[in-house]
């Protein structure tokens, strides 16, 4: 009996050892990975943003937006303007309620309930796009796209007439910390401006490849990424003044990147491709999406190890 009694205790404290040692270092002891959402759309998916945990929104091609307030759970389909046929590309919100998308024929569009209903905040040329947005505060923001830069200064919105930017931009960040708008753009552009961005003084940066780039993010005040085509990834340590080239292991072009933390980030591309960092980026790891689907932009909750990822065909996946 005694004998039976140690074997049993040896059986449950080898399994007990083999669970442990099988499971994920996440607080829930769950393996974290990524699953499909279901988006009801078969739009092309351009970009995710959350404003907390609860409340996101994507911009979608066909004049749409995509709501959630409940982690992506359930998805709801709006159209932001009946007398708008263009694609929205670009979306950021300053709270759950007050927020801007922007896409084709130079519009971007306002919305003060939370995403049922825009109205109309401002009008390029009938050929600009916009590809990026971000706002420093509610009365101080940037939009990219093929015509040059537009700001916000708190009533209205202004191309910048002060620069001769011939490339086109895609992407554009606020470091908080650092108070500067960065911008990346075809050929290798890397821009910032060191104010404003109404006010500012735009500069260009050393870069390091002619590729077009894509996305960019600062996790912390001096650090940075930049992602682009045929498998691109830079980092800068020291703000910008120098960035180098960082080995990510695959040939796609890549098309958003965003950090929860300093240490854990994630890079989504063509093909399926994700790449997932935790240690600030030194290896970059190939993560299973489930899909072939271009993945073309991706948000990852600040502080959190979960994010979200969007592509073609109304593919949504979320990591966690």
């Amino acid at each position: 009996m005694i004998k039976r009694l140690m074997v049993v205790m040896m059986v449950v404290l080898v399994a007990g050892l083999f669970v442990v040692g099988c499971g994920s270092s996440s607080p829930s002891g769950s393996t974290a990975s990524w699953t499909v959402q279901t988006s009801r759309s078969t739009a092309q998916l351009n970009e995710v943003f959350f404003y907390d945990s609860s409340n996101g929104w994507i911009a979608a091609n066909g004049n749409l937006i995509l709501k959630t307030t409940n982690e992506g759970t359930t998805w709801t389909t709006y159209e932001v303007a009946a007398s708008n046929p263009y694609d929205e590309r670009a979306i950021y919100f300053l709270s759950s309620m007050e927020g801007y998308i922007a896409g084709g024929a130079g519009r971007i569009y306002k919305t003060s309930n939370g995403g049922p209903n825009w109205t109309n905040d401002a009008a390029g040329s009938p050929s600009d796009i916009f590809y990026g947005l971000v706002f420093a505060n509610s009365t101080n923001g940037c939009a990219v796209g093929n015509d040059g830069i537009y700001v916000y200064g708190g009533s209205s919105w202004a191309v910048v007439s002060s620069v001769s930017i011939s490339e086109i931009l895609y992407g554009v960040t606020y470091n908080t910390s650092s108070t500067r708008y960065y911008i990346v753009g075809a050929d290798g552009k890397i821009m910032y401006s060191n104010a404003g961005p109404d006010t500012a003084t735009w500069t260009d940066q050393t870069s390091p490849t002619s590729e077009a780039l894509k996305d960019i993010t600062f996790p912390t005040t001096t650090t940075g990424w930049i992602v682009g085509d045929n498998g691109l990834i830079l980092k800068t340590v020291n703000s910008g003044t120098t960035w180098s080239t960082v080995t990510s292991g695959v040939s796609v072009n890549l098309r958003g990147v965003s950090f929860s933390t300093s240490l854990e980030g994630w890079v989504v591309g063509n093909s399926g491709t994700i790449l997932h960092t935790t240690d600030g980026g030194t290896n970059w790891n190939a993560q299973t999406s489930g899909t072939s689907e271009d993945l073309i932009d991706v948000f990852a909750l600040s502080g959190q190890s979960k994010a979200w990822a969007v592509g073609t065909t109304g593919t949504i996946l979320k990591y966690e």
